[in-house]
C-alpha cells in the first residue's frame, strides 16, 4: 500500500487502484471540507458547534434581543428567513462588550 498526504489527511490506496483521478477527487473533497469549516457565514448550528462556549439558546436570545445591533455590526445576515452568523464579526461584537448584559440580568450592575 502507498500513502499520500492531502491537507493533513493520510489516504491509503492499493498501488493498482490509486489513480490520478482518485487522488484528484480526494483532494477536491478535502479542499471543499476545509473551505466549509472556514466559511465566513455560518448557520447558527455551525457557529455553536465551532464555538462551544456559546449555547444555541444564548445565541438565539442574543439575535432576538439585539438584532438591530448585530445587523449594524454585520455579525448576522439574512438569507431569506435564515439567519447566518459572520463568525469573526460576532466574536468581535462579543469581545467589545455587546453581549455583556443578556437574559434576565440586564438591570443588575
Amino acid at each position: 500500500m502507498t500513502e499520500y498526504y492531502e491537507l493533513g489527511r493520510i489516504e491509503e490506496c492499493l498501488p493498482t487502484a490509486c489513480t490520478n483521478e482518485t487522488k484528484e477527487m480526494n483532494l477536491q473533497s478535502s479542499i471543499a471540507l476545509a473551505k466549509a469549516k472556514n466559511a465566513t457565514l455560518k448557520t447558527k448550528t455551525q457557529f455553536t458547534d465551532s464555538n462551544p462556549a456559546i449555547t444555541r439558546g444564548g445565541l438565539d436570545w442574543l439575535i432576538f434581543n439585539k438584532r438591530e445591533d448585530l445587523l449594524l455590526a454585520q455579525a448576522i445576515a439574512y438569507f431569506g428567513s435564515k439567519v447566518l452568523v459572520h463568525e469573526d464579526n460576532l466574536n468581535r461584537y462579543i469581545l467589545e462588550g455587546g453581549a455583556r448584559k443578556i437574559g434576565g440580568l440586564q438591570n443588575i450592575a
